[in-house]
């Protein structure tokens, strides 16, 4: 038996090991060869187990064939579920044209300020789209370029109400009929950062795109009976969204003071969160207060809340069987666990069901089938089960830091749980919290770019409060909000709900403040840096078994502190990077990212454009990328000139890595005080005794600074170092650029193009002066702008030799400088090829 269960768990192991693999490859075209030497093997092997029988050794070889066989099953389960994600993708012929839709309003719909205009509101919804077309000059006899593709997908699409039009009819099951301008599912590719394109695609969203024009709304919800309970779950999440919005409305304005309304409104929001899964509602400064205090997994719907949910099941589950059960002891065995996956699984799709509700409820099903049918001495086949059927339900989850941290945390409770038991309950959760804190402590800070050492103290006493009380109420006040006989009872329970929610923010927020105070004391050691970037393999491998060490429960614990010890060390030794200088140009969309590091030392050349309400370019691309490289703090922060697209979330930034020094061509448009870049400016790093780095802004001149247009106020700066020369030029004009090469004609290692490309510069003059040997275009993909200008690509082709660049077409661009001499630069999108960039 000891041995069928190994053989199972190994199989299971295989099986997850080729999905995931499958998932890392730049094309599924290979998938067909690499299945074809597979299936070789195995054949070959069977033959050679039916002409040679090998007695007493029989089992090596049939072991090795049973996992050829299991890895066969995983790289076609897949195969084929990654090929069916590619598949459904709107065609590439209709990449950024218009198309008559008509279909179903589903999910959420949500509103936020424009990014271009906050005055504008503009909406969020996705389609379930039923029928499409498109101008007849784009319909095509090929089979690949069809629409029919899409019959059925859903479609996440925006609409801006410049009009201040109705919105009554974005209501889930809504047919309407309309016009939208669809594009590919296409994310930004950083060295570091979220993946939006996997996202889309494991999300189901096959085009996403900007509605344009809205023709009819049908006068009822559709009426599909095959996709009536999908609505159905909608309409009931936007019901209770409504209500406690309502609820919330209605205690700010009997409060009658500004400041309760608004706290009223923020609590309103992490409660949506909270129940439905909905983040939309919570401001920036929440988002920040849980990401400062490590709590971001409290509010947002995951595994933690489904698992309570489960567990709260599992409860009520018992006490219902005790009652049913005189005389029907089979009550006793079933219904507690069906009360918990119900329990579970409506708590997921009251959360919209996303991607971490559907991993927490496969882990709970399966837990509840070993539980129920006498499994529960394996648990560990049962971890490997789920890890199989996660990766089948989504074959991108490896990509997804929640899978993992999700299942270490399943991996060491597992490994813990014999040791717990053996204490009272409180000595054993206190146990299992300082457990899953050691073996979390170090993915979360490779993740987020610091070891926090006194998050988990707010985490041990915050966890039972929202498991125990947020959680249970705030679900009780959802359901009753369903009924409007219980109208005045659910007033009473919402009323609790909020109070714990106001508990624990002021907690979280007292919190803050001790923080803040720490956060000075980084070199105490309270919170250590880590440079994740560049930990080497070895190192990554010595780090995990020294973690395992730290939590497996048959060392004593001496050894474990010494573990432990040389773990936190390992990874906040912070190895020297193996480059002298390296210059990022970061995929921000339509925007401007640079970032210069030498030595331990950056500069930031402009912060990039706001996305939206709480996505900025600035917090979430380029702090990120920051943290992983091991710059935790700005030398020199320059921001070119006051544009949106260059500036947005430049004083955050500013504030985060205590940028020493702030420059910018435009300092009255900037929401601090910073000083006023010029030429003539300069300062240098020194590199070692013979080599520096030495910074110069040639533009603007003093004088004129009052007299130039917006984008004619940018900083423009040289780098030099060597025999290299980068110029980095904002969003200049030819009149500027003539200014430039009247100062300076050198030729240039890398040139940033002047305003992304756009035909107002680039002159042949200025090209012909600089004569580069690199070029960057810092552009988003299909812009409304068109940059950049083909004009400017072909003039830049035929008066110089140098490699074109574009992060709309490469993501982001590195140039890398080593320390023997040797150059190097690529684009990420093709240096991180995966099947779905396509």
């Amino acid at each position: 038996m000891i041995y069928k269960l190994s053989i199972m768990k190994a199989i299971a192991l295989a099986v997850s090991i080729a999905m995931l693999s499958v998932s890392y490859l730049p094309t599924l075209a290979w998938l067909p060869a690499i299945l074809l030497v597979v299936v070789i093997v195995v054949i070959l092997l069977s033959l050679f187990l039916w002409l040679h029988p090998l007695g007493q050794r029989w089992w090596v070889v049939k072991r090795t064939l049973l996992l050829l066989v299991g890895a066969l099953f995983g790289l076609c389960a897949a195969y084929f579920s990654c090929s069916q994600l590619v598949s459904k993708q709107l065609p590439k012929c209709y990449d950024n044209q218009v198309v008559d839709l008509t279909g179903a309003v589903a999910g959420l719909p949500n509103r936020a300020p424009s990014a271009f205009d906050p005055s504008v509101s503009q909406w969020h919804f996705d389609l379930i789209a039923h029928n499409l077309s498109a101008e007849p000059n784009l319909a095509s006899s090929n089979s690949q370029c069809s629409l029919n593709r899409l019959h059925g997908q859903r479609l996440s699409l925006v609409w801006v109400n410049k009009d201040d039009l109705d919105t009554s009819w974005l209501h889930p099951g809504r047919k309407v009929s309309l016009r939208a301008k669809l594009r590919v599912p296409r994310g930004l590719v950083n060295p570091k950062g979220f993946d939006y394109q996997r996202w889309l695609l494991s999300s189901g969203y096959s085009a996403v795109g900007r509605a344009t024009e809205l023709v009819t709304v049908a006068a009822e919800a559709s009426a599909s009976a095959s996709q009536g309970n999908r609505y159905g779950i909608d309409s009931l999440r936007l019901a209770i969204r409504n209500q406690f919005l309502m609820a919330s409305q209605q205690r700010g304005s009997r409060d009658q003071v500004e400041a309760n309304s608004d706290e009223q409104s923020a609590v309103a929001g992490a409660l949506i969160a909270l129940v439905l899964g909905d983040k939309s509602y919570l401001s920036q400064d929440q988002w920040q207060l849980l990401q400062l205090t490590g709590t971001l997994h409290l509010l947002i719907v995951s595994g933690l809340h489904i698992s309570i949910v489960a567990g709260l099941g599992y409860w009520l589950g018992g006490l219902v069987a005790r009652l049913l059960s005189v005389g029907r002891p089979v009550f006793r065995q079933y219904i507690p666990s069906l009360s918990s996956v119900a329990l579970a699984l409506f708590y997921a799709l009251l959360a919209g069901f996303s991607l971490p509700t559907q991993r927490a409820l496969v882990m709970v099903v399966v837990a509840n089938v070993f539980w129920l049918f006498g499994w529960s001495r394996n648990p560990w086949l049962g971890f490997w089960l789920a890890v199989v059927l996660v990766l089948i339900i989504d074959p991108l989850a490896g990509h997804s830091q929640g899978f993992w941290l999700s299942f270490a945390v399943v991996a060491t409770i597992l490994s813990v749980v014999s040791t717990v038991n053996k204490h009272s309950a409180w000595i054993g959760a206190v146990k299992m919290q300082l457990s899953i804190f050691i073996a979390m402590l170090f993915p979360v800070a490779l993740a987020t770019g610091s070891l926090n050492f006194v998050s988990p103290i707010i985490n041990l006493v915050a966890i039972p409060f929202v498991s125990v009380c947020l959680v249970p109420v705030s679900l009780l006040a959802a359901v009753m909000s369903c009924f409007e006989v219980l109208a005045s009872l659910f007033y009473w329970v919402y009323g609790v709900a909020v109070w714990a929610m106001q508990l624990l923010w002021r907690t979280l927020e007292g919190y803050t403040h001790v923080l803040s105070k720490l956060v000075a004391m980084e070199n105490h050691g309270l919170l250590a840096p880590v440079a994740a970037e560049w930990i080497p393999w070895w190192q990554w491998l010595l780090l995990g078994l020294l973690v395992a060490c730290t939590v497996l429960p048959v060392l004593p614990r001496v050894l474990k502190l010494v573990c432990l010890s040389a773990a936190i060390a390992l990874v906040t030794s912070n190895p020297e990077p193996d480059f002298t200088v390296r210059l990022t140009v970061l995929d921000v969309g339509q925007g401007s990212v640079h970032v210069l590091q030498a030595h331990g030392r950056t500069m930031v050349f402009d912060t990039g454009p706001r996305f939206s309400e709480d996505f900025l370019a600035a917090t979430d691309i380029l702090s990120p990328f920051l943290h992983w490289s091991g710059s935790h703090s700005i030398d020199h922060l320059v921001v070119s000139h006051g544009d949106a697209d260059h500036a947005s979330g430049a004083q955050q930034i500013a504030q985060q890595f205590k940028a020493s020094v702030v420059h910018s061509g435009e300092p009255h448009r900037l929401p601090w005080r910073v000083d006023a870049c010029h030429r003539g400016q300069n300062w240098k790093w020194q590199l070692s005794t013979h080599q520096s780095v030495d910074f110069s802004f040639l533009w603007p001149e003093p004088a004129q600074i009052a007299s130039e247009n917006s984008n004619d106020r940018s900083c423009v700066l040289l780098i030099e170092w060597g025999e290299h020369r980068v110029l980095l030029t904002g969003d200049i004009s030819k009149a500027v650029e003539w200014q430039l090469v009247a100062q300076l004609a050198q030729p240039l290692t890398v040139l940033v193009a002047p305003h992304h490309g756009s035909k107002s510069s680039s002159s042949h003059r200025f090209i012909m002066a600089f004569k580069p040997q690199h070029v960057v275009f810092s552009t988003g993909y299909h812009n409304r702008y068109g940059h950049p200008n083909p004009r400017v690509l072909n003039r830049y082709r035929e008066l110089t030799d140098a490699t074109i660049w574009n992060t709309a077409k490469h993501g982001a661009i590195q140039f890398v400088w080593q320390s023997d001499g040797n150059f190097d630069a690529y684009g990420l999108r093709g240096e991180r090829q995966r099947f779905w960039f396509e």
